[in-house]
C-alpha cells in the first residue's frame, strides 16, 4: 500500500509526539527480539516458538488456478492441482488469490504450543502458553515519556495510512483487534474536559423574579475548555439557583464541572387569586382574583336565618392566618395583597336566646279572671342570637300562675324560653245572680259595711250594724237559700226589702225573716224583680259568706 511515506518514516512522525517505540522481531527459529528508536536497552531474546501446528485449513479442491471461486473469505485457503504435490493458494483481500508454493505431504506433526504475549497498563510485557511449557521472564518495555514533536503532528492521511496497516494485523493475529483499538486510541485520544465558562449577556431584556432559569439560556453561551487546548460551545447543561429581585447568581453545571453569572432581576407584581368558602353567609366582594399589592375590602353579611354572632372565620393571605388584622365584625380590609386569599365563614344559625313580657295594668283584675285575659295589656318580645327581636303573637305564648288577690306572679312560656310578670288582683264581690246560676255556689260574699235606714214605714228605723249586699242583679224568678245559721247565736234576721222592679223602688215593703238554726232558709226572688239588696246583721252576712249561698235550687 502506498501512502506516500515510508514505514520508517511513519513511525518517525510518532517519535517525540508518542515517546519511543519497540519494535518486535520473530526470527524463523521462533527467537523474539526487540528494537526501539530511542536508543534504549532492549528487552532479552526468548524463543516463543511451539511445536509444530496441525496444518493449514484447507476449504476445496480444485483443477487449476482459473476453477478458484471469484471471491472468498479472507485468507481462505484451497489446493490446485490433479495430483500431489498440490499448491496451496490462499485468498488475499488486497491482491485476491497467491500462490504459497506446493504442499509436501509428509507425516503428522504434534500440535505445537501457542505463547500469547500481554502488556499491562505499566508496560509489563508477560506470557502465557497452552503447552504447559515455561514462560518467558516478565519484561518491562515501557519507556519515558517523548518530549513534545516540535511538527504539527501527524497528518490525517498518515493517521488513515497506520489504521489500514493495523487493519491487516486483524487478519493474521488473534488480538489484531485489540492492537487497532489501542492504535486508534493513540491516534485520536479523547481530550479530557478541564472547566467551563458562562456568558450572559442581557442586554435591555428584563428579567422577572417568575421567569424560569431555562428562559436565560437564549442569553447565555457556555464554553468547555479540554486538556488538548481545544474549546466548544456546549449546550447539555444545567442551570441552578434562584431568581431574586436585584442582582442573583446563577450556577451553570456541565459533566461535573461548575461557572456562575449574574442576572439583573425585576420584581413582576402578580396576580394572586381570591377564595371564598362561605356558610350561610354572603361577601359583598366577589372578586375573585386580586393584583399583588392592590388593596382587598369586602364585607361579610349573614343570611337569612343566620347570624355572624359566634361566627367561625378565618382569612389567610398566602397560607398565612391575618384574621385579626384584616377581619373586624363583619368587614375584611386588607392594605396590600401579597398572596392567595382564602375567606372562609361559617355563620351561625339563629336561636331564641330570651324572651322578655311587658304588662301594662290597664284596668281591675279579679281573682275571677282567666289568665288569658291578661294578654290584652301583655306585649311578649322574643330576642335571637343575631340580637333581632320580634312581639311574639299572643296566640303562640302561654300563661300560667294563679290570680290571688294581692300581687300575683304570672309566667309566660314561648319556645323552651320563659319569663314572669306581676299582676295587682283584686277579690272580686258578688256582682249579681249571674254569679249563682245554674246551681253553683258562690262563697266569696263580700260584706259592704253600712248602715240601713228604714225611711218609710218606721217600722225599721235604723239597725246600727247591719249591713247590705249592695245593689245585686236577678234574672227573674227564682231562690236565694241561706245555709243553717251557727246554733246560740242571734239577730239573724234578714232584711228581705228593696225589690226592684223596673227600676222602681218598692222601699215600703220590708219584712225580717229570721234565719232558721238548723236548716237553709229560702228566699224566694219575684219573677219581675230585676235588682235586690238584701240587708242582715254582719254575723249573719258572714254566715252566709262562711257557709254559702245556694241560689236557684
Amino acid at each position: 500500500m502506498n501512502c506516500g511515506h515510508s514505514c520508517a518514516e511513519v513511525f518517525r512522525m510518532f517519535e517525540g509526539y508518542y515517546g519511543p517505540y519497540f519494535t518486535p522481531s520473530v526470527d524463523a527459529d521462533g527467537n523474539l527480539t526487540w528494537t526501539n528508536n530511542a536508543g534504549l536497552p532492549d528487552p532479552a531474546p526468548i524463543n516463543i516458538k511451539g511445536e509444530p501446528g496441525t496444518g493449514l485449513e484447507i476449504s476445496g479442491l480444485v483443477a487449476t488456478e482459473a476453477d478458484l471461486p471469484a471471491t472468498a473469505e479472507d485468507w481462505t485457503c484451497y489446493l490446485v492441482g490433479t495430483e500431489v504435490p498440490y499448491t496451496v493458494y490462499t485468498y488475499n483481500p488486497n491482491s485476491g488469490w497467491i500462490s504459497l508454493g506446493q504442499l509436501a505431504s509428509g507425516p503428522k506433526g504434534d500440535p505445537g504450543a501457542v505463547y500469547t504475549p500481554s502488556v499491562s497498563p505499566e508496560g509489563i510485557l508477560s506470557w502465557t502458553n497452552d503447552g504447559g511449557l515455561p514462560n518467558p521472564e516478565p519484561v518491562n518495555i515501557k519507556g519515558p515519556k517523548g518530549d513534545p514533536g516540535e511538527g504539527t503532528g501527524l497528518t490525517e492521511d498518515v493517521k488513515q495510512a497506520l489504521l489500514q496497516i493495523a487493519q491487516k494485523v486483524v487478519y493474521i493475529d488473534a488480538h489484531g483487534d485489540d492492537y487497532y483499538q489501542d492504535l486508534y486510541d493513540a491516534l485520536y485520544p479523547p481530550a479530557n474536559l478541564v472547566s467551563i465558562s458562562a456568558t450572559f449577556n442581557q442586554g435591555s431584556t428584563v428579567v422577572y423574579d417568575t421567569d424560569s432559569l431555562d428562559s436565560l439560556k437564549p442569553m447565555l453561551t457556555v464554553t468547555a475548555t479540554y486538556d488538548d487546548q481545544s474549546t466548544a460551545v456546549v449546550n447539555a447543561y444545567t442551570l441552578s439557583g434562584t431568581l431574586t429581585t436585584g442582582i442573583s447568581t446563577i450556577t451553570v453545571t456541565y459533566q461535573g464541572k461548575t461557572d456562575t453569572f449574574t442576572v439583573n432581576v425585576t420584581h413582576e407584581a402578580g396576580v394572586y387569586s381570591v377564595t371564598n368558602n362561605l356558610t350561610g353567609a354572603t361577601n359583598s366582594n366577589s372578586a375573585t382574583s386580586v393584583t399583588e399589592g392592590n388593596s382587598y375590602s369586602g364585607t361579610i353579611t349573614a343570611n337569612a336565618g343566620y347570624t355572624l354572632t359566634g361566627a367561625t372565620v378565618s382569612i389567610t393571605m398566602g397560607g398565612t392566618d391575618i384574621t385579626s388584622t384584616a377581619y373586624n365584625n363583619g368587614a375584611i380590609s386588607v392594605a396590600s395583597v401579597t398572596g392567595a386569599l382564602v375567606i372562609t365563614v361559617s355563620a351561625a344559625a339563629v336561636v331564641l336566646s330570651s324572651i322578655s313580657a311587658s304588662y301594662t295594668q290597664s284596668g281591675t283584675v279579679y281573682d275571677t279572671d282567666s289568665l288569658d285575659s291578661l294578654k290584652t295589656d301583655l306585649v311578649v318580645t322574643a330576642t335571637y342570637s343575631d340580637s333581632s327581636t320580634a312581639t311574639v303573637p299572643s296566640t303562640d305564648y302561654t300563661l300560667s300562675g294563679t290570680l290571688t288577690e294581692g300581687t300575683s306572679t304570672i309566667t309566660v312560656a314561648y319556645n323552651e324560653k320563659t319569663t314572669t310578670f306581676s299582676v295587682t288582683v283584686t277579690h272580686k264581690p258578688v256582682s249579681g245572680m249571674d254569679g249563682w246560676v245554674d246551681g253553683g255556689v258562690y262563697e266569696n260574699l263580700d260584706i259592704v259595711q253600712n248602715e240601713y235606714v228604714a225611711t218609710s214605714t218606721g217600722k225599721i228605723n235604723s239597725y246600727n250594724g247591719w249591713n247590705r249586699t249592695g245593689f245585686v242583679p236577678c234574672g227573674g224568678a227564682g231562690t236565694i237559700v241561706f245555709p243553717p245559721m251557727p246554733e246560740g247565736s242571734n239577730n239573724y234576721g234578714v232584711a228581705k226589702s228593696n225589690w226592684f222592679y223596673s227600676g222602681q223602688s218598692d222601699s215600703t215593703q220590708v219584712s225580717v225573716i229570721q234565719l232558721s238554726y238548723t236548716e237553709p232558709t229560702t228566699i224566694t226572688v219575684p219573677a219581675n224583680a230585676n235588682y235586690f239588696i238584701i240587708s242582715s246583721t254582719s254575723a249573719a252576712l258572714a254566715a252566709c259568706v262562711n257557709g254559702g249561698i245556694v241560689p236557684y235550687e
